[in-house]
């Protein structure tokens, strides 16, 4: 065998160069690129999965019973407004809104408000507790209707 000139090693030198730095670019962008889809493909799957655990749970009892509770009190709610409006039509002349019936309703709506709230909170427990994660929801900027 030939002993390999400097020139020649030279020439083998810049050719496994060429080829390692064509390889970075197409060779690993590529399996890069299928590696991130991939990612991206399973992390879609698992919000879907989510999505989907949560549908069922809100067909559960206790989540049912939440939802029924919540909506007597939004009913509550929009009869306090009602009450509200009615109140302001009466005293049209007067500007001011701090009557005492109105600070009185107004008290009653900020319950109402607070007990919505916990409502909400008990929901998000439910779905958590059946094994909802949903940080990753919040962090994929999905909200989930409660």
């Amino acid at each position: 065998m030939d002993k390999l000139t400097p020139n020649d090693k030279s020439k083998l030198q810049n050719i496994l160069q060429y080829y390692t730095e064509y390889r970075k670019t197409h060779y690993d962008d590529i399996i890069g690129i299928e590696i991130e889809n991939k990612k991206r493909l399973e992390k879609q799957e698992e919000i879907d999965r989510q999505l989907q655990k949560i549908k069922n749970i809100k067909k559960t009892e206790q989540y049912v019973l939440l939802h029924d509770e919540k909506c007597d009190v939004n009913k509550q709610i929009m009869i306090y407004e009602d009450n509200i409006d009615e109140i302001r039509e009466s005293y049209e002349d007067i500007y001011d809104d701090d009557t005492e019936e109105v600070t009185i309703i107004r008290d009653k709506l900020d319950k109402l408000y607070h007990i919505i709230e916990t409502i909400e909170h008990k929901q998000l427990d439910v779905l958590r507790e059946n094994g909802i994660d949903t940080e990753l929801l919040e962090n994929n900027n999905i909200r989930i209707q409660i």
